[in-house]
């Protein structure tokens, strides 16, 4: 074979390799997967508490990132994080074939569960937020720190609300027998 052959063959590889990464969204979310990622949350729990504990700002961040649903720069923290290599065990352990892989997953149920939990209502809740915000800001009572993490909070909010609106049809549809699974792990994991 020559060398133009083989490259031409590592090329279509690489561009499949990549295709498939990237379409990782596309692929269908099964009631398997919805059940590997609830019971990952639970085999997470001590280390996520333990985060929370020791690590106040680092989970401040990972919040923040997590609602604003960029799953590139979740994903770019997390391996900065000193926690990473366990996350990664965990995560392997609960049958994901990797962290980025498990992200992926978890954002696109946790959006899906939480388009199903508004129900409809992202506008009154936008206006709410908007309310909130301005209530922040006219607040004489907050210093110029505690507002500016309120806005920042409130900002990430908005544009997680604003990203449920394109969760699909069909990620709502397979979230929806396990609705409640996932709002009794959510309450009671608070």
């Amino acid at each position: 074979m020559n060398h133009k052959a083989i490259g031409n063959i590592i090329f279509l590889l690489a561009a499949l390799v990549f295709s498939l990464a990237s379409n990782a969204q596309d692929m269908p979310l099964t009631d398997q997967l919805i059940d590997k990622y609830i019971q990952s949350l639970k085999n997470m729990q001590p280390l996520s508490d333990r985060i929370n504990a020791e690590d106040t700002q680092g989970a401040a961040t990972m919040a923040k990132l997590w609602l604003e649903g960029d799953t590139a720069a979740i994903n770019q923290y997390l391996e900065t994080r000193p926690y990473y290599a366990e996350l990664a065990s965990v995560v392997e352990k609960s049958g994901f074939d990797s962290t980025a892989n498990w992200v992926e997953t978890a954002q696109r149920i946790t959006q899906a569960y939480m388009a199903l939990e508004l129900g409809g209502q992202e506008e009154q809740v936008a206006a709410q937020m908007e309310a909130s915000l301005q209530q922040v800001r006219d607040n004489e009572y907050l210093d110029d720190v505690q507002k500016e993490n309120l806005i920042q909070q409130l900002q990430a909010s908005q544009v997680h609300l604003s990203n449920l609106k394109n969760v699909s049809a069909a990620d709502q549809a397979a979230v929806k027998p396990h609705r409640e699974k996932l709002r009794t792990y959510f309450e009671t994991a608070q």
